[in-house]
This record gives C-alpha cells, structure tokens and sequence, in this order.
C-alpha cells in the first residue's frame, strides 16, 4: 500500500493473503524509534524514523536504497504519489522527494509539527497533497509545486491523517469537532 491505511477513504482493507506462518525476512535499524507506519511501492518500503530521516528500503533485500535527513523526528507513514514520496516531519515541513533517490523536490512549512499522514485529491492522479499540522490548520497544496492552495483553521492540533471521499476532506482535530470540508471553500459542509 502506497499510503496510511492503504486507501485514500483510510479504510485499512489491502488485498492479498497472509502466511499461515510468517518468517522474518529481514531486518533495517535506523538511528532512532520508528513511530512511523510503512508504506509500500516500487519495490520499496518507505519509513520514518525519530532520528529525523525518511528511508526507502529494498523489499527484497532491506538494504538501504536513501535516506532523506529533516530537522525534526518523521513519525508520519509517508504517502507515495506521482513518482514521489511525501512525509511530514516535527521540524514542522512537509517533504516532497523523488522516490528513485530520495532527493527534495520540494517543502512545504507549516507553523508548527507535523503528525499527521498525508493524503491526495485528484482525479486519478493527485493534483494536491493534504495534511494536518499543529498549528491548528489542515492544509492543501499543489502536489507539483508544494504552493498553498488553501487552508483551513481548526481551535486546536490536527494530527489525525484527513480522509477524502468524493472530492471532500474529512478530518477531525484535537477541538474534538469532526470536519467534512470542500476543499477551498471557507466553511465546512459538516462541522
């Protein structure tokens, strides 16, 4: 799965069997906990760690294929897009990387840590990106760019990953109030 909870409805259903038995098959240690969720695509797995790095692991092997350094702990699943990968880190960024080297495309600065995966809007593709941050606002950005193509302010944290269903976000915060919200538009459908 190429994201938080494999789908953008956040659903948590992916395909597929389980062994009866599991085996390990490999091991990767980074420098610090992993609070992150991994995430899968290309024959890679992608993951954050608290020593402020963003890996893309070989499936197959577990060896190291990049890592990408933040300036703060990465405790989000990162979400893999248009030949990207996007993940948020404490240092209160939004990353966008190049998923064969791990090399900035682009970052998105927020006003506070980011805790919250990030999901997309698009038809079949994503044209943005869209996440929570502490400083009390979800965001939309342009996934090309990483340009602001709208906010919204809640009363307080947003660190749960946002939904989208039908073009809308949906998104609940630490004010306790769930949100749907047509992104770009001033005032929630549901609040």
């Amino acid at each position: 799965w190429r994201m938080f909870h494999v789908e953008r409805g956040l659903s948590g259903r992916a395909e597929g069997d389980i062994a009866a038995k599991p085996r390990l098959l490999w091991r990767f240690k980074t420098g610090g906990e992993v609070n992150s969720s991994p995430t899968l695509a290309g024959g890679k797995v992608f993951v954050g760690s608290d020593d402020n790095s963003i890996y893309a692991i070989h499936i197959d092997t577990g060896e190291q294929a990049w890592s990408y350094a933040t300036e703060g702990a990465v405790e989000t699943a990162p979400l893999v897009a248009k030949d990207a990968v996007f993940a948020g880190s404490r240092d209160g960024d939004l990353y966008c990387l190049n998923i064969t080297d791990g090399q900035k495309i682009w970052s998105f600065e927020t006003g506070a840590e980011i805790l919250s995966s990030a999901n997309w809007i698009g038809d079949g593709e994503p044209s943005q990106i869209v996440f929570g941050s502490y400083d009390g606002k979800v965001y939309g950005v342009a996934a090309d760019s990483g340009e602001e193509v709208w906010s919204f302010k809640t009363e307080s944290y947003v660190n749960g990953a946002p939904a989208v269903a039908d073009g809308n976000v949906i998104f609940a915060g630490c004010d306790a109030r769930l949100r749907i919200l047509s992104p770009g538009d001033a005032e929630p459908l549901l609040d």
